[in-house]
């Protein structure tokens, strides 16, 4: 056990995480990113929308921290955790890489928030689509099957956890991918869509644009008297408030998707429920472990690095 703990998953896009790059998922058609130090996640947020980029510059200027952008790691990035090994180090690949895709904050308002709204519109007799009760009962079997080693990552025991726990999430987590492959291919089933495109890509940076400042929302909201539930943990309140603005944005999400060239809101939000399930998932399937990374421009580099 000594030695595997020292052990990382030997593939090149882990190793690109050591040069501040985090990989896109080919599968979804995504880039790499240069995420390794905050003015590299501040430059990629400007590209995607001028205001989310000036905010997230200012918070990031205070104290380095990228609330919001830093989301992209798990919704970005493929499984990289290799089938039928309890390797689940990876070098961390930007400065700051919390978020509350990481926290048991956001897992827990996030499932909470799902089954009332699935148990609102069941009683109130209206829709619900096949894919969102899917992302609840995915919720519910994994709390109900390893309650706090799902909810929250830091319990992981990191190199040498439950194969079968590591096994399970990874094919829950290889069904959001499928998804998303079959929603972005013009052959897949989804004739609901009609001519419009759906790109995976874009759901990403929408829910970007709306994320960087939750911490502001929610800090408005609880200094007007008006947090919400906080589900008994014992946290800051702004953090599980933020995780409650994080739904609350879902219309939002959509709009700027409308935007983008997709309107089809109940897909939105489906996809949005399935793209957090999706990060949930990769964050406890890997550990990132901090150190020194290597500048992104010596990836693929021939010169011999010296990593101290």
């Amino acid at each position: 056990m000594d030695n595997l703990e020292h052990l990382y998953i030997p593939t090149e896009p882990a190793d690109k995480m050591g040069f501040g790059i985090l990989p896109g998922d080919p599968k979804l058609h995504l880039p790499d990113y240069i995420v390794g130090e905050p003015e590299d996640c501040v430059a990629r947020t400007l590209e995607i929308d001028r205001q989310a980029g000036d905010t997230l510059k200012e918070i990031a200027e205070d104290n380095g921290w990228t609330p919001g952008f830093s989301d992209i790691i798990g919704f970005a990035a493929p499984m990289l955790r290799l089938r039928g090994s309890t390797i689940m180090k990876i070098p961390r690949p930007a400065r700051y890489e919390g978020g509350l895709t990481l926290q048991e904050e956001g897992i827990i308002v996030f499932h909470n928030r799902l089954r009332d709204l699935v148990n609102s519109r069941t009683e109130k007799g209206e829709s619900v689509t096949r894919q969102t009760r899917w992302v609840l009962q995915q919720l519910e079997e994994l709390s109900m099957l390893y309650g706090k080693q799902w909810e929250d990552q830091s319990a992981t025991k990191g190199n040498g956890t439950s194969l079968s726990f590591l096994d399970d999430l990874h094919a829950r987590h290889d069904a959001t991918t499928e998804y998303f492959v079959n929603l972005q291919s013009s052959s897949g089933p989804w004739e609901k869509i009609g001519h419009q495109t759906f790109r995976y890509i874009d759901l990403m940076y929408s829910h970007i644009i709306h994320a960087v400042d939750y911490v502001y929302k929610a800090n408005e909201i609880l200094n007007a008297g008006e947090g919400r539930n906080h589900y008994s943990m014992k946290v800051q309140a702004w953090i599980t408030e933020g995780a409650h603005v994080y739904f609350d944005q879902i219309p939002k999400v959509a709009e700027s998707m409308k935007q983008k060239g997709f309107d089809n809101p109940p897909v939105v939000e489906e996809a949005w429920f399935t793209m957090m399930l999706r990060a949930f998932l990769w964050h406890r399937t890997h550990l990132m472990v901090d150190g020194n990374r290597v500048p992104s421009q010596h990836w693929g580099s021939r010169l011999p690095v010296y990593v101290g």
